[in-house]
């Protein structure tokens, strides 16, 4: 468990930009201390220590305050109270239990036009900077992008946020995420995909933007869009 906040930490550490020095200046503790912090060699820090992190790393307030109360959990506790399904599925229960809500990561803009530059910055699975309120989605893969442009209009627009499911099963004709691996760049868009022999074609709704036909070997994911999120 402390490996997850080790790579959480580190991930929060290169986005802003800081050595681990740095940080460790800024936290009030010393570099040797985020070096075995963020190879999973010391329990995650105090409250107090997490708070100073949390500024010096400009995120948002008990980000790492709360990961570190869960991890500090014992497992014996976290099954009694159920709390790995409320933290990491992000599940928060209606008063009567009938209303089901995700907290789903929304990890970046994807071209609804032609493929564009990936900005999800390999965060851990379920890290982001930014989440909606989804309900009654199992997937815990599942993430949320905003579209931008407008090469699936009228049905999509830019702006709209679009939660994508990993786990769900693609077929000819869906609208999905897509992950394209061309000449070592992360690149992606989301089209409406078709499955030939050998090849995707990705088709925008618009008919100003042309079919864009790739080999499979030049995608390196295809996820469906499960739900559409009317506003953040």
């Amino acid at each position: 468990m402390m490996y997850e906040f080790a790579k959480v930490l580190k991930q929060y550490r290169l986005k802003a930009g800081l050595k681990q020095l740095d940080l460790a200046e800024k936290s009030g503790v010393t570099g040797s201390y985020i070096c075995l912090l963020e190879v999973g060699k010391r329990p995650p820090p105090s409250d107090e220590v997490a708070m100073r992190m949390e500024k010096a790393l400009g995120i948002e307030p008990k980000t790492l305050v709360k990961l570190a109360h869960y991890i500090k959990t014992p497992p014996d506790v976290r099954e009694e109270m159920d709390v790995e399904r409320v933290y990491v599925k992000g599940r928060i229960a209606a008063s009567e239990g009938k209303v089901v809500l995700r907290h789903i990561p929304l990890i970046n803009k994807v071209a609804a036009g032609y493929p564009v530059d990936m900005t999800d910055l390999d965060y851990p699975v379920g890290v982001a900077d930014e989440y909606v309120m989804v309900p009654d989605v199992a997937d815990p893969l599942a993430f949320a992008v905003t579209v931008c442009g407008d090469s699936m209009a009228p049905r999509f627009w830019e702006g709209d946020v679009l939660v994508i499911s990993p786990a769900a099963t693609v077929t000819s004709g869906d609208f999905c995420f897509i992950r394209l691996g061309l000449k070592g760049e992360n690149k992606s868009t989301f089209k409406q995909v078709y499955f030939e022999e050998g090849q995707v074609k990705l088709v925008a709704l618009n008919s100003a933007y042309q079919p864009q036909l790739y080999r499979r070997d030049e995608i390196t994911g295809i996820y469906r869009a499960v739900k559409r999120v009317e506003s953040l």
